[in-house]
């Protein structure tokens, strides 16, 4: 039983963080998805569309 304190112990697990994180994860694979497609219907070469997706990578 607490005594007024506050104890740390007695609080449920805080997962707002790691869903927070999870979410970013999320939408950055869309966007890498996203730019993939558009690249895809694109008349550049396999080599410029590697480049431009590694330099997204990278800013992400």
């Amino acid at each position: 039983m607490s005594d007024g304190n506050f104890n740390r112990q007695l609080l449920p697990p805080n997962s707002y963080r790691s869903g927070l994180q999870v979410g970013r994860q999320q939408m950055r694979q869309k966007a890498l998805d996203a730019l993939s497609e558009i690249l895809a219907s694109s008349s550049l070469n396999e080599e410029e569309k590697e480049r431009m997706l590694s330099e997204m990578r990278a800013r992400l």
